[in-house]
């Protein structure tokens, strides 16, 4: 690539070379911020993904509970009608 550049450049082949560095310094840069931020939002939908699992269970226990509870009330007036 740098050959090229210098076949059609008017300047010097060490020119060319040091922008070419900049840039490729300037994308490997922008590159490396990229994975940090996708990692990072990655990390946070992990955690929100958890949370909100937790959150579900919980519903789901609290149902569960309030279930038992009226299906024992429920055998409890079942076996006092049958008493009386």
């Amino acid at each position: 690539m740098v050959r090229d550049m210098n076949d059609a450049a008017h300047l010097s082949e060490g020119e060319v070379e040091r922008i070419l560095e900049r840039e490729s310094l300037s994308l490997n840069l922008a590159i490396l911020d990229n994975r940090r931020t996708y990692a990072d939002l990655v990390q946070r939908l992990q955690v929100a993904e958890v949370e909100m699992e937790k959150r579900r269970r919980r519903a789901w226990e609290d149902g569960l509970s309030r279930w038992r509870i009226l299906r024992t009330h429920h055998a409890m007036k079942v076996f006092n009608d049958r008493i009386r």
